[in-house]
């Protein structure tokens, strides 16, 4: 069967404490260099990057929900439709690691994120080692209890940034259009046994 033409849609709702440094994360990643002195986000604020994958044109929307919990009352309206959920701890910030457990339970209760979304937890500032106030073994320890793959990441040295995202961009492309070909096939099957009745 032929690969769909039509653009694939990836949606990651990213979430986090204040000073996590994620919308630094995502532009590094865009610009593919150390993106330092980014603004403060307010509310949710959605970022774009565009490719091809094995042939496949790509659509990623990248929602930066930074500050949690001061903007929760956007977040529900970005998670009903991620196809990601990544949140983000700063190994500098005690406090980012629990707020990371606080916004995943908020994410994954009452049914707010798909049943079928990937849960990924993400470290940042990995280049400021001799700050650390999260301890290594505290987040995966919490990565394995949620069953959420881990990727530490530096933006200052553009550690494990291109790996954070394509690994999880194409795991996402590879879920969506596996089921656009079942989708496909099955309306294919539907129409076969159709015309083989009223025909």
């Amino acid at each position: 069967m032929e690969k769909p033409q039509t653009a694939v849609a990836v949606n990651i709702v990213m979430v986090s404490g204040s000073g996590t440094g994620q919308t630094t994360l995502i532009r590094s990643f865009q610009d593919q260099h150390f993106c330092p002195n980014q603004w403060a986000t307010i509310g949710g604020c959605p970022y774009f990057y565009s490719r091809e994958i094995d042939d496949i044109p790509l659509q990623c929307v990248m929602w930066d929900n930074g500050a949690y919990p001061r903007f929760i009352n956007v977040l529900p309206m970005h998670l009903k439709r991620a196809d990601i959920l990544l949140i983000s701890i700063d190994i500098t910030d005690r406090r980012s690691f629990e707020i990371a457990k606080e916004a995943y339970s908020f994410c994954t209760e009452e049914q707010r994120t798909p049943s079928d979304v990937l849960l990924v937890i993400a470290s940042t500032k990995n280049d400021l080692e001799e700050e650390r106030e999260v301890l290594e073994s505290d987040i995966l320890a919490f990565c394995e209890s949620i069953n959420a793959p881990y990727f530490q990441t530096s933006s200052k040295t553009m550690t494990g940034i291109n790996e954070l995202f394509h690994g999880i961009i194409s795991h996402a492309m590879s879920h969506k259009t596996e089921r656009l070909r079942e989708k496909i096939s099955s309306i294919f099957l539907s129409l076969t046994i159709h015309n083989f009745f009223f025909n």
